[in-house]
């Protein structure tokens, strides 16, 4: 049991801390339109980069959303593995979705903002907004899939949908500081 546990950590750490830079809020689909026009041009790149995204995206998912799922219910391991994947596509929408919404809503927070406090940048209530909408649309959809699929209990559920929201919040809040064009 301490062997896998390291090894959930390891994965957690190589994802955590990527060695590429990085040119979006979120590790998703979204950051193909971000991509600079070198590796546009080089489409192996952009293929193994895809690959790595969503892998990447399935294993958060799993810890995040997927062990607590085989250990809090008696639904097979394999539909649970298999609705991740459905998880993890659903969530790149969301990411994609999640990005316009915050781009469009940012401006009206950050004229709320600046007229009640001055110094407020629209790039720091861009990825404000990005953060809050992505968490909470990944949290409502951990909570979905936690209820509905897999027929966890409320607690649980909620439980796991913060937890799932926090590591979306996290990892794109973190991807997002270190974009070079922020």
């Amino acid at each position: 049991m301490r062997s896998s546990s390291d090894f959930c950590l390891a994965i957690l750490a190589i994802a955590v801390h990527r060695s590429e830079p990085n040119y979006g809020g979120s590790s998703d689909l979204a950051q193909l339109l971000h991509l600079p026009s070198a590796l546009i041009d080089n489409p192996e790149k952009v293929a193994i980069r895809l690959i790595t995204f969503i892998l990447l995206n399935y294993v958060l998912n799993m810890i995040a959303v997927g062990v607590p799922a085989v250990y809090s219910t008696s639904v097979r391991q394999g539909r649970i593995a298999v609705d991740l994947i459905w998880f993890t596509m659903a969530r790149q929408v969301i990411a994609y979705i999640g990005g316009v919404l915050a781009v469009g809503s940012s401006g009206f927070v950050a004229g709320v903002l600046q007229s009640e406090a001055s110094g407020v940048s629209t790039t720091a209530t861009v990825v404000a907004m990005n953060v809050i909408l992505y968490g909470s649309s990944i949290g409502c959809l951990a909570y979905y899939f936690c209820r509905t699929r897999w027929r966890m209990i409320a607690g649980r559920s909620y439980l796991t949908a913060v937890v799932a929201g926090l590591v979306a919040s996290a990892d794109s809040l973190y991807l997002a500081c270190s974009c070079p064009a922020i």
